[in-house]
């Protein structure tokens, strides 16, 4: 439902209710989850959208949250091995209790930030997913024209 009120600056507000949302991702982190393997990158979204409801950067994970996504215990907990061993959240294990997991390295700029890698992109616009994947691709195997 959408409700609409005018502020004191005569600026309006558009507050959307009944809708829950996931919020921002960082690019540069993204892209790193995607290209990991199984559900890792729906482990990932699950994470991040909870990141957001408690407003930290540490969650209690719990599985009743992951299956109604669909994801079952088993690739909830390959994701979590993916993305830990990709530095991406940190996980505290304890038997019995819901894991606690840490979104780390939010801050990286892209896939090949720890390399020093920036793309210098001049003159071309990449307006389609395909055509900016293709450059992070090339970018990644060091295939890139700079």
């Amino acid at each position: 439902m959408r409700t609409s009120s005018n502020n004191h600056n005569g600026s309006v507000q558009l507050k959307i209710t009944g809708q829950n949302f996931i919020r921002s991702i960082p690019f540069g982190w993204a892209s790193q989850a995607i290209r990991l393997s199984g559900k890792a990158f729906h482990v990932a979204v699950v994470i991040w959208y909870l990141s957001g409801l408690c407003r930290s950067y540490s969650i209690r994970l719990s599985m009743k949250q992951l299956r109604k996504l669909g994801i079952t215990r088993q690739a909830a907990y390959h994701g979590l091995d993916v993305l830990e061993a990709a530095n991406l959240i940190g996980v505290e294990r304890r038997h019995g209790c819901l894991p606690v997991v840490t979104i780390v390295n939010w801050k990286t700029e892209s896939p090949n930030a720890d390399k020093g890698l920036k793309l210098k992109l001049t003159g071309k616009v990449l307006d389609t997913w395909p055509e900016l994947q293709r450059v992070l691709d090339q970018s990644s195997n060091g295939t890139l024209d700079r």
